[in-house]
């Protein structure tokens, strides 16, 4: 199993007992390596990093939540990002698969469980290359300079990341306010 780091807060307990049926080998393995308390964790990372780079790029992040059973998958809503340029408004979406990659490579995890991270952020991808195209600009010029946002941000922000996943992980779902008072942006 990949080691925790210990600067790393999290919620253990609440994963404690829980036995997971996978669906398949590579899921297997994945629970093998990082257990289920670890891949929830990469799931409130994911969105944590969604929430927190979106306030600090300008977005008003209005919720976040747990979705089905918890361990792969999750959702952050925003409005008014008709008013956030486009670079940010991809920085933002991008953030979530940049926050939980940072923090997989961090508690050391294997080539293959971050393949996984990135494959389960494919429909971020997708999202964003939809709107760049919409927007007529460039993909790759557009994602290579919202990386480099979100990449800044979470860096200065990365204690905050933390705090935002392990009260989403507390809670299931946080609201505006509460992500506001995480963020402390």
């Amino acid at each position: 199993m990949a080691r925790l780091h210990s600067g790393l807060r999290l919620n253990t307990a609440a994963w404690e007992g829980v036995t997971l049926t996978p669906s398949n080998n590579r899921m297997r393995k994945i629970l093998d390596e990082i257990g289920p308390a670890g891949l929830g964790r990469s799931v409130t990372i994911h969105e944590a990093g969604h929430a927190v780079v979106g306030l600090a790029t300008g977005h008003r992040i209005t919720g976040m939540q747990l979705t089905g059973n918890g361990l792969n998958h999750g959702q952050t809503q925003f409005a008014g990002a008709n008013a956030v340029p486009l670079t940010e408004h991809v920085a933002m979406t991008t953030a979530g698969v940049q926050a939980c990659t940072r923090w997989l490579r961090g508690i050391g995890a294997s080539r293959h469980v971050m393949d996984y991270a990135t494959d389960q952020a494919a429909a971020d991808m997708d999202f964003i290359k939809r709107t760049v195209r919409a927007e007529g600009a460039n993909p790759s010029a557009v994602l290579r300079d919202a990386q480099k946002i979100a990449d800044r941000f979470l860096d200065r922000y990365w204690s905050q990341v933390e705090a935002v996943a392990y009260e989403l992980d507390l809670r299931n779902s946080l609201g505006e306010s509460a992500i506001r008072s995480l963020a402390r942006i």
